[in-house]
């Protein structure tokens, strides 16, 4: 005799189904870029189009953004919500590692739970299929960022983003970047002097004339690190070829024999040892090394993934494309969307600032963002829409901003009717009023993003202002410098 099952069985059957399905899925990436899908056209008007990428995800891939970020994303790293890898991909990228990119993309450097964070830059990286369907970072698995530091500021961390109701990116869960140095066969790294642009005339003593085709420290003692023995050392690392740039510039030998003769120390402590030398000689460069030691650099980590991707990116973007003479921020994501590194933001000199911004010949619902910017430090502030459409000063849990007196900050609102855009900039100190009106004007999205940009800092990084301390030409017949 056969039983018909119900109905109402069949349907709880397949709803335990579904959800033994859903326990043993990824969660898929929903985050946006700009977390406003509504006026997510206007803001890549403004922003520009993300960097794409096309790649197969069950390969090892190596990415380089325009700004010098490179990505390495191992394979099967990226999986759909059943968790399967895909064999086509397209991943989007976008470097905002300045603060008018931060602006135009409407970024702020704030944490959920109300704290201020100085940034040294900020990535979005998201992936879908070849049906468009978005993809997420299998659990256990990890993405390595390696971007270069323009704030350059010590004590950074990584920070996960993550759009609250207000729309406004919170930062959560602060990781510390990694600190192992970037292992490369030494005879694939450059030790020489950047290449002069002229040639300096030198009079020897007889009075007859040469031209100086190299500087920095002598040429046989760097000839010696070309040695294999290097290999596996902090020698033969991406971190001391930056270093000898600054090396030369210091014209000081004894800087180089510092780091060969404590080589099994943790590089900064060396940076620290260079540092202390040459400041008591009065020397420019000090400050390079000082800047490099802040990062706290350590030793080679034997067999890291990250060191073998590095060296098969370079055999396949060559090394033009590094951005030279920076130092760099490299961590972890496991988890695609908005990723910032920063720091905390403590002033000691601090307390409640009560802040009210007025937009005015704007309908204040066509008021998208008023941010507040740091003309400092490279820190941003997000303002809070209120009932009355106008902005507040206030943080997640609803007080006032701590902020020392007489800061200079620019408040810059963005705001759209139709298809006309509307920018209003001021410049105030921090306390001087608690309400403060803001004109705003229409613009094209051309003139908006020119004048945005007038916030570009820092334009150039500290350690890229830092010259030679003397003039140490060398005269050496034939010789011709390596470049990168």
């Amino acid at each position: 005799m056969r039983y018909r099952i119900p109905k109402l069985l069949w349907a709880m059957a397949g709803l335990f189904i579904g959800l033994l399905n859903a326990c043993n899925s990824v969660p898929v990436n929903t985050i946006s870029r700009f977390g406003d899908d509504v006026n997510a056209q206007f803001w890549e008007s403004i922003a520009g189009k993300p960097q794409t990428f096309d790649l197969d995800p069950t390969k090892d891939n190596y990415l380089r953004g325009k700004n010098g970020t490179f990505i390495f994303i191992e394979k099967n790293t990226l999986a759909d919500a059943q968790g399967n890898t895909p064999t086509i991909a397209k991943v989007d990228l976008v470097e905002a590692l300045a603060t008018a990119s931060m602006i135009k993309n409407g970024l702020t450097s704030t944490t959920s739970n109300g704290q201020l964070l100085e940034t040294d830059g900020m990535i979005y990286l998201n992936a879908k299929d070849g049906r468009g369907k978005p993809l997420q970072i299998k659990k256990g698995g990890k993405i390595w960022i390696d971007a270069p530091s323009l704030n350059q500021v010590e004590g950074i961390q990584a920070f996960q983003g993550k759009f609250s109701k207000s729309k406004q990116l919170q930062w959560n869960n602060p990781t510390p970047t990694d600190k192992h140095l970037t292992s490369i066969p030494v005879k694939k790294l450059n030790f020489y002097p950047k290449p002069l642009k002229k040639q300096v005339v030198i009079h020897d003593y007889a009075d007859s004339i040469t031209y100086a085709n190299y500087y920095g420290i002598s040429k046989k003692l760097v000839d010696t690190l070309y040695n294999e023995k290097f290999n596996k050392t902090l020698v033969a690392t991406l971190e001391f070829e930056n270093r000898m740039r600054y090396i030369h510039k210091s014209c000081n030998e004894e800087v180089l024999l510092l780091y060969l003769q404590n080589i099994e120390k943790n590089m900064w402590e060396i940076d620290s040892l260079a540092f202390v030398l040459l400041q008591k000689e009065k020397n420019l460069v000090a400050n390079a090394f000082k800047l490099m030691m802040q990062q706290r650099k350590t030793k080679v980590k034997n067999g890291r993934k990250l060191d073998k991707a590095y060296l098969e990116s370079i055999q396949k973007f060559g090394r033009k494309q590094r951005v030279a003479r920076l130092t760099r921020n490299t961590f972890a994501t496991t988890s695609l969307g908005w990723i910032n590194y920063d720091r905390f933001l403590n002033n000691p000199n601090a307390q409640e600032q009560p802040l009210t911004v007025i937009p005015q010949n704007i309908d204040k619902a066509k008021v998208l963002k008023v941010t507040m910017v740091f003309l400092k430090e490279q820190s941003l502030a997000g303002l809070t829409q209120n009932k009355q459409g106008n902005f507040d000063l206030i943080s997640y849990r609803n007080t006032n901003w701590k902020l020392p007196k007489g800061l200079k900050v620019a408040l810059i609102a963005i705001g759209k009717d139709d298809e006309t855009a509307y920018l209003g900039i001021k410049e105030i100190k921090i306390g001087d009023r608690t309400s403060e009106s803001i004109s705003m004007k229409k613009v094209t999205p051309q003139q908006l993003v020119k004048q945005i940009d007038t916030y570009n800092k820092p334009r150039i990084p500290k350690l890229q202002q830092i010259s030679s301390s003397q003039n140490c030409y060398k005269y050496i017949p034939g010789f011709t410098v390596i470049s990168n």
